[in-house]
């Protein structure tokens, strides 16, 4: 203390004189001022955050929630706990659209114990309905800190090296009542490599200070309603990946969604895992679904991981929103008007650049202060060159172009690798039956002995058994294929067998289309073949 003559305390220092920062506007209110501060430090942080730095794609996180009797306040509209409870599902829905590999859990303490809500899972339906049954929770008691890091811990410290470990606590009460010493768990959740991050509703708590520092965490105590949207939103970004973490390779499978309607005889309704497992109350016999391409388990959402060969399975675009984490915007600078060269309008929106100081990307492209700043929080890919691949892709689509220029597209391999997934031909589920002939010709060999070989695309879905001596025969055997896609070319090929080498008769080959369909087609040597599909979506 005597380090400090006049100063009281150091964490005083930044509230000194704190009138001189508050200024009017012309119409007298200072809401302008409170903006622009927040306005510079959300710019502060965009600044610090664009380095190219090693990022915890594959997340597990853990959401702890203070359900104590200070969350009856209602400094946060109609109180904290409800206010809470609505900002936490925007941010589990903003978590797993922008991390769909990753995984959430949800803790709640009051009455000085902890409760878990979910289980780590990454299905945000499950998580939403928790969170909404949650608004009924009478708060009551105090915290416990040391419970809740603990129960979290149970489960996160069997996680793999290769995933990151997370706690983020939204904390009301000023105290916490702990059966133990929490800063050896402090001590625990460090050598565990667990990160906890704190956001405060009420003021800063020792504590929680040193627990966030320890583990390399985040604390922030909130302003207003709008700011702790604002600090919930920082955590749906991975963080920076320790440098003594494991690296390697992950094995994930990637299940097509096989289509059965209650019209097909040969669909058969099953459980799916994740019924069995979680006690959904939905239904629990399906037709349809995810299967494992290893076990072959079944499962109604992706991402997840299978329960009885233990592969992560998830589908295409759920890596490529994970993708735009790896190459971030690059900083934008303030530049003002007058060094601007050209028509002084946004590259991106093309509006009107009204402000004195516009934001500017490798001294060339400039755009409007909103999306100079809020740009990196939102959208994931240069506004300028979005801007300017959607118009060429609208003018390709204006003249009926149908082949689309990797030069314009391959400037922005992010969007480019989200377009390639997003606009994949839509995989559909191929049943060929009632595969009959007529008219078949003989040879020397004596009458004929046919089979059909069935092909779909490049894949050979295979062929039918040998009917022998009979020039009008039929196959009773049918053929999936659910990898196919609608206009997709069915080749249907038809074989004499004989003792040294098959002849062929003839080739039928047609585009596909979604339906029902029965075709007759005659053959180069001579015959009919008559066929039947349909193909599902």
């Amino acid at each position: 203390m005597d380090e400090e003559p006049e100063r009281a305390k150091r964490w005083e220092g930044g509230y000194e004189r704190t009138w001189e920062v508050l200024k009017e506007d012309e119409s007298g209110s200072l809401k302008a001022t409170v903006e622009e501060i927040l306005f510079q430090s959300k710019r502060k942080r965009v600044i610090e955050s664009h380095e190219q730095v090693r990022l915890g794609m594959m997340r597990h996180l853990y959401l702890v929630i203070d359900c104590s009797r200070s969350m009856e306040d209602q400094d946060l509209k109609p109180n904290r706990l409800t206010s809470s409870l609505k900002l936490m599902e925007a941010f589990v829905d903003e978590y797993f659209d922008q991390n769909p590999i990753s995984q959430v859990g949800i803790i709640t303490t009051k009455n000085k114990r902890a409760e878990k809500l979910t289980d780590l899972t990454g299905n945000p339906k499950k998580h939403t309905a928790a969170l909404k049954k949650a608004v009924d929770t009478v708060c009551a008691g105090e915290p416990s800190l040391y419970n809740s890091l603990s129960l979290a811990i149970q489960s996160l410290k069997h996680m793999p090296g290769h995933t990151s470990r997370e706690i983020l606590i939204v904390l009301s009460s000023l105290t916490t009542c702990d059966p133990g010493n929490i800063y050896e768990l402090i001590k625990t959740l460090k050598s565990l490599k667990v990160r906890v991050s704190v956001i405060g509703l009420s003021a800063e708590v020792r504590v929680c200070t040193v627990l966030t520092r320890e583990t390399g965490g985040f604390y922030h105590v909130i302003l207003d309603e709008s700011h702790f949207k604002e600090l919930l939103m920082m955590h749906v970004k991975p963080p920076p990946a320790s440098s003594s973490s494991e690296c390697s390779l992950i094995r994930m499978g990637f299940p097509q969604h096989v289509l059965a309607a209650l019209t097909d005889q040969d669909a058969k309704p099953s459980f799916s895992m994740s019924h069995l497992e979680g006690g959904s109350g939905g239904p629990g016999l399906s037709l349809g679904g995810y299967f494992c391409p290893q076990c072959h388990a079944k499962y109604t959402e992706l991402p997840v991981e299978c329960k009885v060969c233990g592969l992560t399975l998830v589908s295409a675009p759920h890596l490529a929103r994970s993708f735009h984490h790896l190459f971030p915007l690059q900083a934008f600078v303030e530049s003002p008007m007058q060094e601007l060269q050209g028509d002084r309008f946004c590259q991106a929106c093309e509006g009107e650049l009204k402000d004195k100081r516009a934001r500017v990307l490798n001294g060339i492209v400039a755009v409007c202060p909103d999306l100079g700043i809020g740009n990196h929080g939102n959208l994931p890919w240069h506004p300028v060159r979005l801007s300017n691949e959607f118009k060429h892709f609208r003018t390709m689509t204006a003249t009926s172009s149908v082949t689309v220029s990797c030069e314009a597209m391959a400037s922005s391999l992010p969007l480019l690798l989200l377009v390639l997934c997003s606009l994949t031909a839509a995989e559909a589920q191929l049943r060929l039956y009632n595969l009959r002939a007529s008219g078949l010709p003989s040879d020397l060999m004596g009458i004929t002995d046919g089979y059909v070989k069935v092909f779909c695309g490049s894949a050979k879905l295979g062929e039918t058994s040998v009917n022998h001596n009979n020039a009008n025969p039929w196959w009773t055997e049918e053929f999936s294929h659910f990898k196919a896609q609608e206009n997709g070319v069915l080749r249907l090929e038809v074989h004499d067998e004989d003792t040294f080498f098959d002849d062929l008769l003839g080739v039928c080959q047609r585009q596909i289309k979604v339906g029902t369909h029965e075709h007759d087609c005659y053959l180069k040597e001579g015959g009919t073949l008559h066929y039947m599909y349909t193909l599902s979506v």
